[in-house]
């Protein structure tokens, strides 16, 4: 069993949660919206490839590959080993995969791979996730 999917588009980071106290001297943390946006799109995207299918709920395998737009003035010229952080977009993707339903619990994610690379005409800017189970759980 696995499923395999592709999030076009620039990929976006989890943001922090943001804590605010409001003049009612209540504190209220919330996500912020362009990672609320983010993560429905996955969602969205995610829900699509899971049509007909039960979400897992067994150790899941998952495999993430990031493709960035290359900067005109790269630091290295092979990798594009800048911000934002490998994990925080790592965090963002897993996330919208639990809302859309693909496993029971993101605890079951038990191995996980992923990098961070430059888009090119083969692998266009975007995320490309792989889900893939043991068979022998």
């Amino acid at each position: 069993m696995s499923l395999s999917f592709f999030i076009p588009g620039k990929p976006k980071p989890k943001g922090r949660g943001r804590t605010v106290r409001l003049k009612t001297g209540r504190v209220v943390t919330f996500t912020p919206a362009d990672t609320v946006k983010y993560e429905n799109w996955v969602r969205m995207i995610a829900a699509d490839a899971m049509v007909g299918r039960e979400p897992f709920a067994v150790p899941l395998f998952v495999r993430i590959d990031i493709y960035v737009r290359r900067p005109k003035k790269p630091k290295f010229a092979n990798a594009p080993a800048t911000r934002p952080d490998l994990d925080n977009y790592e965090k963002a993707i897993l996330d919208g995969m639990g809302l859309a339903g693909v496993y029971t619990d993101d605890a079951i994610v038990c191995w996980k791979s992923s990098s961070k690379e430059f888009a090119d005409d083969l692998n266009p800017e975007g995320a490309r996730v792989y889900v893939g189970v043991d068979e022998g759980f």
